[in-house]
């Protein structure tokens, strides 16, 4: 039991290829913004007992490395991937992106504040006062109720979510190198910045792979340019440091990279960005004190970078920015029936009180053309195969 200890929530066999022979690489601290030049990579990134003292998830997670291992080799070999390599690329990534110490914390988090603003419901509908002593009650549920072996679980049951996203790899010939974090798989959304479901349409999950290599998965429907291709080559020496933008703005507590260098390029509008991904609550609530509706939302990595890999069809640029939403890649009645509702409803709640004339640089008719644009874009994507 002592030898598994130690448990990783970034996987050794990942931290390694970043890493020279001697199993070393270069960490940049965060908060203090300074570097080590030479760590070792096997001491970075781990907690112990972080899964449980049963090592039941310790074990199985060993057995996927393994394999995870093999499948990496054959990527950085640019081996062709059968089916069976596509799904255990996607099983990494998603397995990665719940398993982080980050992603716990954040969960943590996030409960607190529901069962708080819950708390505060019922004794508000109670007519008694919530107290400190409830709101530590609150904090205690909330720390019971989420463990990293639970996100692991829930990895396991939400994996055929992304089984029809397509991958891309793409070899970066370039003088910049790719860095990685303690939180190294990010989710975006080109089309609909804030909506990074794992089901939604535009969702992009992307990882270095080394320091030159990236792995994208991505909503070929939405991104079509790179449809059907495994392999491809870039120069963009502007994208690696947009990568590695978003490894800062996506990193708990570290960075690591093959050499220090890449630690030097980040702009403030960088850092400023990463501020902008962690300032407020992780719940957002509407209503009176005594009856709300809450939603919850995964981990954003916002940003305004472009990418070559991410470029929408026409259709979907031509959408204005505040009339588009990412509904689900798979046909639901119900989310057709909303797009339709939003057409005629929506432009006139928005311009109910007179004197209106534009809202959001968009008048009546532009907002309403917009959402017809949003609702046909929706339909021919659901009919793509």
């Amino acid at each position: 039991m002592a030898e598994k200890k130690k448990q990783h929530y970034v996987p050794k066999v990942y931290l390694r290829c970043f890493a020279d022979v001697n199993k070393r690489f270069s960490v940049y601290n965060i908060e203090k913004r300074t570097a080590i030049p030479s760590a070792f990579c096997d001491n970075q990134c781990y907690r112990d007992y972080f899964y449980g003292k049963d090592c039941e998830w310790e074990n199985q997670l060993g057995e996927m490395e393994t394999k995870w291992g093999v499948l990496f080799r054959l990527i950085h070999e640019h081996k062709q991937l059968g089916e069976d390599d596509i799904k255990l690329l996607k099983t990494f990534a998603l397995y990665q992106r719940q398993r982080t110490f980050a992603e716990n914390e954040y969960r943590k988090k996030e409960n607190e504040e529901l069962l708080i603003e819950c708390g505060k419901m019922v004794c508000e509908n109670k007519g008694i006062p919530f107290t400190e002593e409830a709101r530590d009650i609150c904090i205690k549920k909330a720390d019971e109720h989420i463990s990293p072996a639970q996100l692991l679980q829930l990895s396991s049951d939400i994996i055929l979510t992304i089984d029809d996203l397509s991958v891309l790899i793409i070899d970066y010939e370039t003088k910049n190198k790719l860095i990685s974090s303690d939180v190294p798989v990010i989710a975006i959304n080109q089309f609909d910045k804030c909506a990074i479901g794992y089901a939604m349409m535009g969702l992009i999950l992307l990882f270095p792979i080394s320091s030159s290599q990236l792995v994208v998965i991505y909503d070929r429907k939405m991104y079509p340019q790179f449809r059907n291709r495994l392999y491809i080559v870039s120069k963009n020496e502007k994208e690696v440091l947009r990568l590695n933008a978003l490894q800062l703005i996506s990193g708990e507590k570290i960075l690591f990279s093959y050499s220090m260098d890449e630690f030097q390029s980040f702009t403030e509008e960088d850092w400023e960005w990463r501020g902008k991904n962690r300032d407020g609550n992780k719940l957002s609530s509407l209503g009176s004190s005594d009856r709300k509706l809450m939603c919850i939302s995964t981990r954003k990595t916002l940003n305004n970078y472009e990418f070559s890999f991410a470029r929408m069809t026409s259709t979907f640029q031509k959408i204005p920015t505040s009339c588009r939403e990412a509904v689900p890649r798979k046909w639901e009645q119900g989310w057709e029936e909303k797009l339709k509702v939003k057409i005629t409803l929506l432009p006139e709640i928005m311009f109910e009180k007179k004197g209106y004339s534009h809202v959001g640089g968009l008048n009546k008719s532009q907002y309403k053309k917009g959402f017809e644009r949003m609702l046909n874009a929706a339909k021919q994507y659901w009919k793509i195969p």
